[in-house]
């Protein structure tokens, strides 16, 4: 698996790459912001991207704005976001524009390198890989917003 990451900290940047390229994964480029890192993935597509959500300058959506754009030049390669935030409305927005080959995990959950190599190879593989604690956001936000959950009696509107 060919693998380009991009990573505002330089030392959680080197570390990744270090780490994950032990695991087998080649790593074949390394960004600290989303303008490099597109300028990488436009020259040499990798087969997934790994990069934070929330870069430089404005340190808001840059990583999924990112991704956004790689899929829409590259719609093979996959792309897994990381972050420290929680951020339910980046992560419905994930889902509706990149519903396949992507994913969202929260940094301070992921135990150790298999679960991040794992994820890595699962959105690879095409699938939709969520941080549970996601999951379940976006579930009890979608509930609280269907009309036909809304009753207490159990039954929707006629």
């Amino acid at each position: 698996m060919r693998l380009m990451l991009a990573e505002d900290s330089a030392l959680l940047r080197e570390g990744l790459a270090h780490t994950l390229a032990a695991r087998g994964i080649e790593v074949t480029g390394q960004a600290p912001d989303t303008a490099s890192l597109l300028q990488l993935v436009g020259r040499r597509p990798p087969d997934v991207v790994l990069l934070d959500l929330r870069m430089p300058p404005t340190f808001t959506d840059e990583g999924l704005q990112a991704a956004e754009r790689i899929r829409a030049a590259h719609p093979h390669v996959a792309v897994l976001l990381l972050s420290q935030y929680a951020d339910i409305a980046l992560a419905a927005r994930l889902v509706d524009t990149l519903p396949r080959a992507a994913g969202y995990l929260l940094k301070e959950r992921i135990g150790n390198t298999d679960q991040l190599t794992d994820a890595l190879h699962r959105v690879t593989r095409g699938e939709l890989v969520l941080d549970p604690d996601l999951v379940r956001a976006l579930v009890t936000r979608q509930r609280a917003a269907d009309p036909w959950h809304g009753s207490a009696s159990g039954s929707g509107p006629c």
